[in-house]
């Protein structure tokens, strides 16, 4: 299901196709045209938090880096504020607005310190100080590295450098953060110090979120879900709605997660186990109320 962008949204995607030149020759002749997407028509409001899923080779990262300009569309356009990603005068500051956070860190840490990594990109922009340092500490302060400001970027654990390479996006005041599967390549202490970091981001700052992954327990944190099939945008609903599909994600080589396949059976069992659940906690708060009402009725 497409739907279409909505007026006053902070990033549109009109008729958006995107193709990669493909070194084999087209049927006709001539180089051919490898299609990575096709037709998406979408928007993101401000403030929302959206995660986008896919099977591998559907498109996610493309369409993250059509989002601020890194790749251009093919077709149709990307709008920032109404800024229009391919207007090469408005290039930087749409990169100002749309954050970009990558799978691996250390393609993303820059400078030997983590002061000056995250004074890094400001300082290109020509702030000067107090500014620069005001906006450096607030960062570091926001992903709760402030105590690692001194240290060394190279001695930093796989989470801690993600956090400081968020807090390097952070300095430059965007109004959008996008993360391609940044916890990827984390042991489970450094996903959860992203998850929890991105997260207090979005709740106390307002930050919009784009957050590309692979796994199904993250994307049910969001508000929103994306998914993408074969360059194309299939469904754009509440993660509920999305997981409601089981069989069909499946099929698609998707995994479901866990508490929404323990849910299921529950209420194949009896359990009066709402919908909506989707995590752990949601399924523990459920069972509990579940429990409470049987007691309180004998």
């Amino acid at each position: 299901m497409d739907v279409g962008p909505e007026l006053g949204s902070l990033i549109v995607l009109s008729n958006v196709d995107f193709s990669y030149r493909s070194p084999a020759p087209a049927e006709q002749g001539g180089e051919g045209l490898a299609f990575a997407l096709r037709g998406i028509n979408a928007d993101i409001p401000a403030g929302q938090f959206l995660s986008l899923i896919g099977p591998n080779g559907s498109g996610k990262s493309t369409l993250a880096r059509l989002l601020n300009g890194l790749l251009l569309p093919t077709r149709g356009s990307v709008k920032v504020a109404g800024l229009d990603t391919r207007d090469p005068g408005a290039i930087w500051e749409i990169r100002r607005r749309v954050g970009m956070v990558f799978q691996n860190p250390d393609n993303q840490l820059v400078a030997p310190t983590v002061e000056e990594d995250v004074a890094f990109g400001p300082e290109n922009l020509g702030i000067p100080q107090p500014e620069l340092g005001r906006r450096v500490w607030e960062a570091l302060e926001a992903v709760g590295m402030s105590a690692y400001a001194k240290a060394e970027t190279h001695t930093l654990s796989g989470g801690q450098k993600q956090r400081v390479a968020i807090a390097g996006v952070l300095a430059m005041q965007p109004e959008v953060l996008v993360l391609d599967e940044p916890t990827a390549l984390l042991d489970p202490v450094g996903r959860q110090e992203v998850i929890s970091t991105v997260i207090r981001l979005h709740r106390q700052l307002g930050i919009t979120v784009v957050w590309i992954t692979h796994s199904m327990e993250e994307a049910v944190l969001a508000e929103r879900v994306w998914l993408l099939a074969d360059g194309r945008l299939v469904m754009d609903a509440p993660p509920a709605r999305i997981f409601a599909e089981a069989e069909w994600l499946r099929r698609l080589r998707l995994d479901v997660p866990a508490v929404v396949t323990i849910a299921a059976r529950l209420r194949e069992a009896g359990f009066a186990i709402p919908p909506t659940v989707l995590t752990g906690e949601e399924l523990v708060r459920a069972l509990m109320q579940g429990w409470t009402g049987c007691m309180q009725n004998k």
